[in-house]
């Protein structure tokens, strides 16, 4: 009995060690969603991940224009440098975290300036991705967490969504051993 006991002691830490290397937030907003944390903290690297102080890490401060990823130190710079490319009505942005595309996704917010706040970001980065995961089981009448997240990255383009999921789900064995629960790829 104690050896089971011991067993499951080491087994639950074991298989809650990825748990603590994602960040609470991260957590908080895939609850709040229904979304597993693994496949939404791997979206959100994918998106914005940069190096800092020899970590990789999703970074807030992180602006894609017109294909271009942009990296600012604070959120100060972000904001100003957010104003500035939204003068021209050209650019094609992505913001922050979760790297929400303005052209599709801009008009549900009354100030896109709001993206660089990351409680936005990441609360709005986890309903959309649980809305692909559903869009994707009404297209395939069944549904997995990779085919959610290639839509994610871009909804109606197989070609792009592919190697994107497969680029997530590699994140996602890195930091956990559930990553084939949530579908295959």
């Amino acid at each position: 009995m104690i050896r089971w006991m011991v067993a499951i002691v080491f087994l639950g830490a074991c298989c809650q060690s990825w748990a603590s290397n994602i960040p609470r937030y991260y957590h908080v907003y895939a609850t709040k969603h229904g979304v597993p944390v693994e496949v939404f903290f791997s979206v959100v690297f994918i998106e914005s991940g940069r190096k800092i102080k020899g970590r990789h890490l999703p970074w807030p401060w992180t602006l894609n224009v017109n294909h271009k990823a942009y990296y600012y130190d604070n959120k100060e710079q972000a904001l100003a440098a957010l104003k500035q490319f939204l003068q021209n009505p050209k650019n094609t942005i992505a913001v922050g975290l979760g790297q929400i595309y303005l052209p599709s996704h801009g008009k549900k917010f009354e100030d896109p300036l709001s993206l660089l706040d990351p409680h936005v970001n990441l609360d709005f980065a986890s309903q959309l991705l649980r809305y692909e995961f559903h869009q994707a089981k009404q297209k395939y009448k069944q549904a997995n967490w990779w085919l959610a997240a290639g839509r994610y990255h871009h909804p109606s383009k197989e070609h792009f969504a592919k190697p994107y999921r497969e680029r997530v789900f590699r994140k996602c064995q890195k930091i956990s051993h559930r990553c084939r629960d949530f579908g295959e790829i």
